[in-house]
């Protein structure tokens, strides 16, 4: 086959390929843009820095509990129990 037909040939094979993916990948878009004021693509960092809020504000309350040293002892040791259990 010539150069030139050859190049023709594969220009057009790429052309109708990049056509194919691009109608296939809209067939796959099920979500909306945006869910909730958030985009799809950003979901599951939102839902991360939402977990993450809140184990703060829980390690919070409970750090502002500790008044004696009794207290932050206490709050050691369950600590410590609870890595240990954790690490099995």
């Amino acid at each position: 086959m010539p150069r030139m037909l050859t190049s023709a040939l594969l220009l057009i094979s790429l052309c109708f390929e990049s056509a194919v993916v691009t109608v296939a990948a809209d067939e796959l878009t099920v979500l909306p843009e945006v869910i909730d004021g958030v985009a799809p693509a950003d979901m599951l960092r939102h839902y991360l820095l939402a977990k993450a809020d809140e184990a703060f504000a829980r390690r919070s309350e409970a750090y502002e509990k500790l008044k004696t040293p009794e207290d932050v002892a206490a709050y050691q040791q369950r600590l410590r129990q609870f890595f240990l259990d954790q690490l099995g």
